[in-house]
């Protein structure tokens, strides 16, 4: 996942991708974890359209309007936990597969705790930082919507929306001209979160313009496969399809002031007392961090009081393991462990209920204290697929192990239906979110033209169904990924005089670094307003 934007070194980037890029481009690297070898190459050219927040359930719901026909096969994208863009994204195009540690996510939104420091940051350019750091995955699409005007997506009107589908449209058919072209939609989130009644008339539009680029394409003599992939659910507290509302939200500030804390949301968290909750948007899952850990347990019994809350989460370390406890309602509560099998390649996890059955698993495979029961991670993919919490042993570790740098140190899960009453809801009122470990909240999609498909694919599969690395979608992963000092420095004596400026192109994504390095820049030298 991205390396964190202050830590980027945006002028670094510049100069390696200048003079390594020339010496190093094809050499191979550590190669990318499940993938040893390059995959077969399609048979057909790909379009691959990155639709953010398009659920099942809508995608469903579309294709019984008619809607999205030529994809033949599609299948249920599974998000890692929690289910927000920015570490979904990170999984589905493969970042740390192909930059290493430096492909980390080190924060989701513009608020974030820096747990070195035990303070808040919040400072919007940190968004644009973020996308603008070379080992983003927005460096593996040839198109996207401009990330400085994109957040007003959120507020009424449909003038953005249209130009984002017309750009779109505009740059596929100018621009795909190789084996591959890859394109980001942004605005199915936005429509799906705050424009009450609007989604199915935009997925119609981009449905229509999907129509109208192939069309052009078979006209040329291409055969083209079209990918389209979301990153994550979106819940409504409805039916898709049915009458849409306004999600309802909910506040930690009561259940905070019960469990005898202090809420902190600006500057350094350090009091045991103290508390930092630092979810900004509106969504089914709230980041809460503590100075002292030993008091997550209370605020965990006080939380549950809430309406709305349906489950939360954490880890705890100890001398000899560590263990992720899930407690829900009526005090229900496991404890998971894992460890790896296979020579590393696979999980297995160990489910020890304590009372209640709160992933609601199969009696079968769960673990008492001193006789655990190992459970291999085929199986409990299988048997939670089509439950509450589907492939959640496998989520909750990966998140536990890091995918994002800086993650929080206990996760509220809402139950659909309901939002987190945070700063954002303040000038808008969200229809659908996202972020918890729910089924609804959980599934994207994966749908192919031409490839066939399983009915579950979760995110770092998606490159392999479509025959793809992480590398090849990443056109810089061979200049920046680590290198032998020394072969580095045969490489560049050897190398001609001339360098690469990228002074000539205008590509979506080289007109944004452009005009985001002066914000980027901008963060070393003032900081943001607490």
């Amino acid at each position: 996942m991205d390396i964190a934007p202050r830590r980027t070194g945006w002028p670094l980037w510049s100069i390696v991708a200048s003079l390594l890029g020339i010496v190093l481009l094809g050499t191979s690297i550590n190669e990318e974890r499940r993938q040893t070898t390059t995959p077969t190459p399609p048979s057909r050219r790909q379009l691959f359209l990155a639709v953010d927040g398009v659920g099942w359930e809508a995608f469903t719901h579309a294709r019984s309007l008619g809607l999205f026909k030529r994809f033949r096969h599609a299948g249920r994208m599974i998000a890692p936990y929690p289910t927000m863009s920015h570490p979904s994204w990170t999984e589905i195009i493969g970042t740390k597969r192909a930059y290493g540690e430096r492909g980390r996510l080190s924060t989701v939104e513009a608020r974030w705790f820096d747990l070195d420091a035990m303070r808040v940051f919040d400072d919007p350019r940190q968004v644009i930082a973020r996308q603008a750091s070379p080992y983003n995955y927005m460096r593996a699409f040839d198109t996207f919507f401009d990330p400085l005007i994109e957040p007003l997506m959120y507020f009424p009107g449909r003038r953005l929306f249209d130009r984002e589908i017309e750009e779109t449209e505009r740059a596929i058919l100018e621009g795909f001209t190789g084996p591959r072209y890859n394109a980001y939609v942004s605005g199915t989130d936005a429509m799906a979160h705050t424009h009450k009644g609007d989604l199915y008339a935009f997925l119609t539009d981009l449905d229509a313009m999907i129509e109208r680029v192939v069309g052009t394409l078979d006209a040329r003599g291409d055969s083209v496969d079209v990918w389209m992939v979301s990153d994550h659910g979106n819940v409504g507290a409805f039916v898709e399809g049915s009458a849409e509302s306004y999600l309802t939200p909910v506040s930690m500030n009561a259940a905070i002031g019960r469990a005898g804390m202090v809420r902190r949301d600006t500057g350094t968290v350090r009091d045991s007392n103290e508390v930092a909750v630092v979810t900004i948007a509106l969504a089914s899952m709230v980041n809460v961090y503590f100075p002292d850990l030993s008091r997550r347990r209370r605020f965990a019994n006080e939380v549950l009081k809430e309406r709305g809350v349906s489950v939360v989460t954490w880890m705890e370390v100890s001398d000899t393991e560590r263990r992720i406890i899930v407690r829900s309602a009526n005090d229900d509560e496991a404890a998971v462990q894992w460890r790896r099998a296979n020579g590393g390649a696979e999980y297995e996890y160990a489910y020890l209920v304590r009372a209640g059955n709160p992933l609601a698993l199969p009696d079968s495979l769960h673990s008492r204290e001193g006789s655990l029961r190992w459970i291999a991670d085929s199986v409990a993919r299988r048997v939670s697929m089509d439950g509450p919490w589907p492939d959640a042993l496998r989520r909750l570790v990966e998140s536990a192990e890091k995918q994002v740098e800086n993650a929080p140190d206990l996760i509220v899960n809402l139950a659909d239906g309901y939002a987190h009453d945070g700063d954002f809801g303040r000038v808008v009122r969200m229809v659908r979110t996202h972020g918890s470990l729910s089924a609804r909240a959980t599934f994207g999609i994966v749908a192919s033209t031409a490839t066939p498909l399983p009915l579950d694919v979760r995110a770092d599969e998606v490159t392999t169904y479509m025959r793809v690395t992480p590398r090849q979608l990443l056109r810089n992963a061979t200049w920046l990924r680590p290198t032998n000092p020394d072969s580095t420095a045969r490489a560049l004596a050897r190398a001609s005089p001339q360098l690469a400026t990228s002074h000539a192109d205008h590509s979506a994504d080289a007109d944004f670094l452009r005009r985001a390095r002066p914000v980027v820049q901008s963060i070393g030298f003032f900081d943001w307003t607490q």
